[in-house]
């Protein structure tokens, strides 16, 4: 697949520096897998010819610029912490790199992950995707696929309230690339959750789970021993937290901020099939 450029319109001011200490580079963690992705499959599933080092600097720089009209696609108040979330990954994974937890290859997947996420997310912005609704019958959860020129497509859910199937959301994940099915949960994911158990998060995933640990590195317990969940699984650590609003937490504030973005945001972008 080639590398192409992102499309995505320039930003007018530089990324906010981001306020979490974590984008240092995490210790390599086990590869045992755990964060819900299929680890069958290989993490380069379709991935780029790798990038030397000048071009990964520009990508990196290129993707920096692009993260704000990225956080556009969320509504208002999720969009600081949706951008901040992407700056970091973004940092993550150059430092990974150069700990040698991922090599150039990896870091070149990776890199290529967010920028067919941006560029799909402009191609939306600018009318350039194909949008339909996706059948399903759960109350409360609206879901769409949208397809860019290049064959790119992606799947939208929106997820008002807590149920059996997930956790409230808005979230964002790719399923083709240049018209190929890609295998399993085997892209990348951006969303905003309310948690289970009361926070709201944005959650940045990439690719497999070994790839994923191996840039967020894994999630730790409070007095910092690694988590493990009550399978005996360890969870790459790509949720971020500190900077969305308290108010999000509140059930009904999210609720309302979902349905206002299935209101105000796709459904004027549907299309008949």
């Amino acid at each position: 697949m080639p590398i192409k450029p992102l499309t995505q319109r320039p930003v007018g001011a530089p990324a906010t520096t981001p306020q979490q200490p974590a984008a240092t580079a995490p210790q390599a963690p086990p590869e045992a897998a755990g964060d819900g992705f299929d680890a069958a499959s290989p993490d380069r599933a379709l991935a780029p010819p790798p990038l030397d080092a000048a071009a990964l600097a520009q990508r990196e720089k290129e993707l920096r610029a692009a993260a704000a009209d990225t956080a556009l696609f969320f509504p208002l108040p999720m969009r600081s912490a949706v951008r901040e979330a992407l700056t970091i990954s973004i940092a993550r994974v150059r430092s990974a790199e150069a700990a040698g937890n991922i090599d150039s290859g990896e870091a070149s997947a990776s890199f290529e992950m967010l920028r067919e996420l941006f560029e799909g997310l402009a191609d939306l912005r600018a009318g350039r995707a194909v949008v339909q609704r996706r059948a399903n019958d759960n109350e409360g959860v609206n879901v769409w696929r949208f397809r860019s020129p290049d064959g790119d497509e992606f799947q939208v859910t929106a997820r008002r309230a807590l149920d059996e199937f997930g956790e409230a959301r808005i979230g964002l994940r790719q399923v083709f690339d240049d018209g190929v099915k890609l295998p399993g949960r085997h892209r990348v994911s951006l969303r905003v959750d309310l948690e289970r158990f009361g926070e709201a998060s944005v959650d940045m995933q990439f690719g497999g789970s070994s790839l994923d640990r191996r840039i967020h590195g894994l999630m730790k317990n409070p007095d910092g021993s690694v988590f493990t969940t009550a399978s005996g699984k360890n969870l790459a650590d790509h949720h971020f937290r500190a900077t969305l609003p308290d108010a999000l937490e509140e059930p009904a504030v999210f609720a309302a901020l979902v349905d206002g973005f299935v209101d105000g945001t796709m459904q004027p972008l549907e299309q008949l099939p």
